[in-house]
């Protein structure tokens, strides 16, 4: 259970990091 929410928050993570290097990169 704690994985799959580990791999989900780092999946959200990813995303959010990814579109705000492409807004602001």
């Amino acid at each position: 259970m704690s994985e799959t929410a580990l791999s989900s928050k780092q999946v959200v993570n990813f995303i959010l990091y990814t579109t705000y290097k492409h807004f602001h990169g």
